[in-house]
C-alpha cells in the first residue's frame, strides 16, 4: 500500500505531522505538501509561474503552490510510482457544508480522486488542534478499514471528527453535506498609507443541518463521513433551462427542435423560400405544426404567409423573395 499525505496548513503543520504519524505501519508513506499555508485555496493550480519542489530533513517533500499543485505535481511527475491512496489532513478547523467548496484539504484529496485514485480528507472541527489525537485515531481507523475493505469505485470521502476526548466521540455516521448562510461581510481596514484593504469575514451560520447533516453528526460528537462527487450539472433544471435558451440556440442554417418549441431551416429554390422543420423533439417524439403563420421580409417589410406541407419541407405562400427568416411554433 503506498500513501500520498498532503494538506492545505503547510508542511510544518501539526495536523499533518500527527496524520502520518498515525498511518505509520500500514504502508509506504510520501508527503508532498504546501510550504506555507493554503488554507481557502479551494482547487487552484497554479499557472503563472514555475514550482519548486524541495525536502525536508523529516522527508517531508514541500511545495510553493496549492494543495492541488501537490497532488497533481505527485501524481505527474515528482513520483516514479502511482500511489495507492491519498490522504489529505488533518485540517485545522472544519470542513462541513459549504467549507467544501473553498477548502485546501478537500481540494487535495479531489486532486487524486481526479487521477482516479481513492481520496480521503480528514479535517478536526475546530481550531487549536485540541483533541488532536482523537482526529488522528479516527484517521487510523478509516484508513485501516477502507485497505481492509475498499469500496469497489473510486471514492473521495471527506471526514469530520469533533474535537473531543476518545471515549466521548460518538459513533461514525454517513452524511450528506448540510449549507450555511452566507459568509459574513468582509472586514474594512486600511494601510499605513490610508489605502483600504478588506479581510474576507467569517463563514456564515448554519442553515441547514438536519437530522442527516454533517453538522448534525458533529453536534451530537459523531465522526461524519461524506461521499463526495464533482458533476456540479444542475440536471434537474436541464429542461427548464433548454426552453429558456431556446432562442439562443439558433443560428442561421439549422434551428435545433426540443420541448416543444421549434424553427425553420431556409433555402433558396426557384423563387421561393422552403422552410424545412427538423425533427428533433425531446425524447424523440415528432413535432407536429398547428399554428402556421411565418413572417417574411420583401421589399423592407414584413408580410405574413402560411406553410403548406409538402413530405418533409414547408413552403410559406406569400413569401416568393426576401431576406429574412422567421419561425414556426410547435404545440
Amino acid at each position: 500500500m503506498r500513501i500520498l499525505v498532503s494538506n492545505d496548513d503547510g508542511y510544518n503543520a501539526l495536523g499533518i505531522e500527527a496524520l502520518v504519524k498515525a498511518l505509520a505501519g500500514l504502508g509506504e508513506i510520501t508527503v508532498v505538501a504546501p510550504e506555507t499555508n493554503c488554507s481557502g485555496s479551494s482547487n487552484s493550480l497554479t499557472l503563472n509561474r514555475p514550482l519548486s519542489v524541495r525536502q525536508a530533513p523529516n522527508g517531508f517533500f514541500f511545495v510553493n503552490g496549492t494543495p492541488s499543485d501537490c497532488v497533481h505535481i505527485a501524481l505527474t511527475g515528482l513520483l516514479d510510482f502511482r500511489p495507492d491512496l491519498v490522504v489529505s489532513g488533518i485540517n485545522n478547523g472544519a470542513n462541513l457544508g459549504d467549507d467544501t467548496l473553498y477548502s485546501g484539504t478537500v481540494a487535495a484529496a479531489t486532486e487524486g480522486y481526479l487521477f482516479g485514485i481513492p481520496s480521503i480528507a480528514f479535517s478536526l472541527v475546530e481550531r487549536g488542534w485540541k483533541h488532536l489525537e482523537t482526529a488522528a485515531q479516527v484517521a487510523r481507523r478509516v484508513v485501516e478499514h477502507h485497505i481492509a475493505q475498499p469500496l469497489d469505485s473510486k471514492v473521495l470521502l471527506n471526514v469530520n471528527i469533533p474535537a473531543v476526548p476518545a471515549d466521548v466521540l460518538g459513533p461514525t455516521r454517513v452524511t450528506r453535506l448540510g449549507k450555511r448562510h452566507p459568509s459574513e461581510p468582509v472586514i474594512k481596514s486600511a494601510t499605513p498609507y490610508g489605502e483600504p484593504v478588506y479581510w474576507i469575514g467569517p463563514v456564515g451560520n448554519v442553515f441547514d443541518a438536519g437530522a442527516n447533516t454533517d453538522f448534525a453528526a458533529i453536534e451530537q460528537h459523531c465522526v461524519s463521513v461524506t461521499p463526495l462527487r464533482l458533476d456540479l450539472t444542475y440536471h434537474e433544471q436541464l429542461d427548464a433551462v433548454s426552453r429558456w435558451a431556446g432562442p439562443l440556440c439558433e443560428n442561421p442554417d439549422t434551428f435545433p427542435v426540443r420541448n416543444g418549441y421549434g424553427q425553420s431551416f431556409r433555402a433558396f429554390q426557384s423563387g421561393q423560400w422552403y422552410y424545412r422543420i427538423q425533427q428533433q423533439c425531446q425524447g424523440g417524439s415528432t413535432g407536429y405544426i398547428r399554428s402556421q403563420n411565418v413572417a417574411c421580409r420583401a421589399g423592407g417589410s414584413y408580410v405574413t404567409g402560411a406553410f403548406r406541407q409538402s413530405g418533409a419541407e414547408f413552403r410559406p405562400s406569400s413569401c416568393s423573395n426576401g431576406t429574412a427568416l422567421a419561425h414556426a411554433r410547435y404545440y
